[in-house]
């Protein structure tokens, strides 16, 4: 779960053995890999290979987390089928969609919940939805206050028995 770096190619360092022997591309100095991830758990890796040797820096760290959360997005909205992201934001802005117990849930409610129910954090949901993770956190608030629920344990109960069906 975490970026590999490596300067100094095309000898790649002992401390990964299963690479000796292995060509770089082309006149590589420098290669980095790191995670891609869906529902949290590292699924995929994508590497750079790049001609000149790349010193770290705050900026590229950045820069390279910015292009790892794109890449575990991309992986998350394409390869999940019963879960369609881009479209369920948009409605979320139209219409109340689930009444539970005389309170109305909104589309962008529903998606918080399920993606709890899936054991996702208000940082990594926030990530997932463009949302600040403030945005999150109110509505979960507001989730537990229309589902009378005191907690994530309580709410992914009340999920899984009155709408995971309907989801």
């Amino acid at each position: 779960r975490k970026v590999v770096w490596i300067n100094g190619l095309p000898s790649w360092p002992d401390e990964y053995p299963s690479l000796k022997g292995k060509p770089a591309v082309g006149d590589a100095k420098t290669h980095i890999c790191f995670p891609i991830e869906k529902n949290g758990t590292p699924v995929a890796a994508f590497g750079i290979f790049c001609s000149s040797e790349i010193e770290r820096n705050a900026e590229i760290k950045a820069f390279l987390k910015a292009i790892g959360c794109l890449l575990s997005l991309h992986l998350y909205r394409s390869k999940d089928s019963t879960l369609n992201i881009i479209n369920l934001v948009k409605q979320t802005r139209v219409k109340p969609a689930v009444a539970i117990e005389s309170n109305v849930m909104t589309d962008r409610q529903l998606l918080i919940l399920k993606m709890m129910h899936e054991g996702r954090t208000n940082i990594v949901i926030s990530e997932l939805l463009g949302y600040s993770e403030s945005t999150v956190r109110q509505e979960t608030i507001k989730i537990f206050a229309k589902l009378g629920c005191s907690g994530r344990e309580e709410a992914s109960i009340i999920y899984r028995e009155k709408l995971e069906k309907t989801a």
